[in-house]
């Protein structure tokens, strides 16, 4: 009589045929098919990936809005302003009451301080040369403008101060915003008719 055989005992290293069960909820061996949708199935697996994609954008946006945010902060972190434009170049009216300078001859450049932009023209009654005006921007105190012509027995008249600049001549001075203006009487004229000129012209003084 044939002896049945039992199933085959595997030596160590051979591998088993047929599926092995292994531990509860353990994936199974072998080759598995491909994650994704199935026709019919759910596509709730693609949106793990879709919701990462857009998250991933939006660190982007910050992280750009951030860098921009830093580039336009001062050292201060405050948002710096756009350089404002730069004022027009200071002129001297050419015409003021009854006093006007020639068109033909440009403003003159004094020199008096680097630091500061000062022009002069001289101004005609008449036809008769009467005062010279130096204008002197930025400056809002009448005395600054004395100071630099080092005039002396400086006093307050009315809205201005006047004094006397070493030469000799009466000298005047008023402020029309960030500008001094210095009358320089050139025609022996009054101290009052001096200011009451330097005046006038500041106040046909362009803005």
């Amino acid at each position: 009589m044939s002896q049945q055989q039992g199933p085959e005992q595997q030596g160590p290293g051979q591998p088993a045929w047929g599926p092995v069960a292994g531990p509860p909820g353990a994936q199974p061996d072998g080759p598995q098919p491909p994650d994704g949708p199935r026709p019919g199935g759910s596509t709730t697996g693609a949106k793990p990936l879709l919701v990462g994609g857009g998250a991933l954008v939006l660190v982007l946006v910050v992280v750009l809005v951030v860098a921009y945010l830093t580039a336009q902060a001062g050292p201060s972190g405050q948002p710096t302003t756009a350089p404002s434009a730069p004022p027009p170049p200071l002129e001297l009216p050419l015409t003021a009451g009854d006093l006007s300078r020639d068109p033909n001859q440009p403003d003159e450049d004094t020199g008096i301080d680097t630091d500061i932009e000062t022009v002069s023209a001289t101004y005609a009654r008449a036809a008769e040369p009467t005062v010279v005006v130096i204008a002197g921007r930025p400056l809002s105190d009448p005395a600054a403008m004395l100071d630099l012509v080092e005039a002396e027995a400086v006093r307050p008249i009315e809205d201005g101060l006047c004094g006397r600049y070493p030469s000799g001549y009466d000298v005047c001075a008023v402020v029309r915003g960030s500008t001094a203006l210095l009358g320089v009487g050139i025609a022996g004229q009054p101290v009052q008719d001096l200011l009451d000129d330097t005046q006038t012209v500041a106040a046909a003084l362009p803005q």
